[in-house]
Parts: C-alpha cells; structure tokens; sequence
C-alpha cells in the first residue's frame, strides 16, 4: 500500500465489484496498484487494468494537497473510457 493522507468525508460507502486502484501522492507520482506509471502513460495503463474486468471501478486515492485540477485530469481520462471512478477518503 502507498501512503499517502487522503481527504477527509463524513460519508463513506463501500464498493463490492472488482476495482484498481489509483494512487497519485504528493509530488505526483501515479500508481495503478503498486505500479508506477507515467502520467503520459496513464490512459494507455487504466484500459490495460481494468480490460478484463467486467464493470470496473477505479478507486482514486489522491494526496490531500493535490488540486482539484489534478483530480480532474485524471477523472477526464475516466470519462474517456467511460469507466466509473470513486475518490477514496478517510473518515472524519
């Protein structure tokens, strides 16, 4: 597991399907699992994870300092793939 401190909800909720997860930590490094992967690479590395798997789900666990932009370019590659991504939090 890659540490890094996630944002804060009140709310949570649990997801049952199959998922992978991606990590970004402070200084922007990405991992898809425990693998690091290039930004540039990104897109091409989410459609090799998640091809096999019926519905994915990407779990996004992103540093808290990070700027919405930065969740938001990653959540663009989602979109693009039409695969469902969630943002990971800690409770409150």
């Amino acid at each position: 597991m890659i540490k890094i401190l996630l944002p804060t909800a009140n709310a949570a909720q649990n997801i049952n399907k199959q998922q992978i997860s991606l990590t970004v930590t402070a200084d922007k490094r990405y991992f898809i699992n425990q693998t690091e992967v290039n930004l540039n690479d990104l897109e091409q590395a989410i459609v090799r994870s998640t091809q096999e798997i019926d519905g994915p789900t990407v779990i996004l666990r992103f540093a808290q300092n990070l700027s919405v932009q930065d969740l938001v370019d990653v959540l663009e590659i989602g979109v693009k793939l039409n695969i469902k991504m969630v943002m990971a939090t800690d409770k409150k």
